[in-house]
């Protein structure tokens, strides 16, 4: 599991939680939020087209080259 799903699961049980939950929490409750945060993680695969804009904009500001490619890449890892 990639260190990004975790650090999402904990984030989204936080936020619900209002306080940090997760070293208590149940095994079927963790495995419930890293399937909320691959789904949140999956769904930014997908750069918007104002996301696109910017890397235009700012084409000095990019990552991995600033190239799609680079952004799925990124994406995939971390959803290892």
């Amino acid at each position: 599991m990639s260190e990004m799903v975790e650090r999402v699961a904990r984030a989204i049980c936080r936020k619900e939680y209002g306080r940090e939950v997760w070293p208590d929490a149940s095994l079927d409750l963790k495995d419930e939020y890293r399937s909320m945060a691959r789904a949140a993680i999956a769904a930014m695969r997908e750069p918007t087209e104002t996301m696109l804009k910017a890397d235009e904009v700012h084409p000095s500001c990019h990552m991995c080259g600033g190239h799609l490619e680079g952004w799925h890449h990124m994406i995939d890892e971390a959803l290892r």
